[in-house]
C-alpha cells in the first residue's frame, strides 16, 4: 500500500513539474504566431493578437477585428508597407495602439478611419502617406481629438 501511495506522489511530482512545458506548447499561448489569410499575428495574451505583417494588394482594407476567434488589439510597427494600390483604410473598435511607421509608404491612400479604442499610436504610422486627405476619428475617443 505504501509503495502505491509513493508511486502516485511521484506521478503528481512529475506532473506539476512538467505542467508549465505543456502549457508553452498551446498555439494560443503569448508569444505565438499564427498566419490567417494576409495576416500574420503575434499573441500578446489569451485571445489578443497584434498584427505584425500584411502581405495583401487591395485598393480598400479593413482590418479585421477578429482572426481565427482571437480579437486584435493592435498593429505593430512597420506591418503594412508599401502596397501602392491601397486608397482607403478602416481600423476597427477594438484595436488599442498603432506601433511606429505601421502604414508607411502608401502613396495612393487618402482616408483612414481610426476607433474610439486607440489608446497609443507610434512614431508617425503614416509615413510617406503623401496623399492622405481624410482622417476619419470615431466619435467618442478619450484620446484622439480633431
Amino acid at each position: 500500500m505504501r509503495k502505491m501511495i509513493a508511486g502516485l506522489l511521484a506521478c503528481v511530482v512529475l506532473l506539476c513539474a512538467f505542467a508549465p512545458f505543456a502549457c508553452a506548447a498551446d498555439p494560443v499561448a503569448s508569444g505565438s504566431v499564427f498566419t490567417s489569410g494576409y495576416y500574420t499575428c503575434a499573441m500578446l495574451s489569451y485571445n489578443t493578437a497584434t498584427i505584425i505583417t500584411y502581405s495583401g494588394e487591395e485598393a480598400s482594407v479593413t482590418i479585421p477585428a477578429e482572426l481565427n476567434g482571437i480579437r486584435i488589439t493592435g498593429v505593430s510597427a512597420n506591418a503594412f508597407q508599401a502596397n501602392i494600390e491601397l486608397i482607403d483604410l478602416v481600423i476597427p473598435e477594438g484595436v488599442e495602439s498603432l506601433g511606429d511607421y505601421a502604414f508607411q509608404r502608401y502613396p495612393n491612400l487618402t482616408e483612414v478611419s481610426l476607433p474610439a479604442t486607440l489608446e497609443d499610436v507610434g512614431l508617425n504610422p503614416f509615413a510617406g502617406c503623401e496623399a492622405l486627405s481624410d482622417i476619419n476619428i470615431a466619435e467618442g475617443s478619450p484620446y484622439l481629438l480633431l
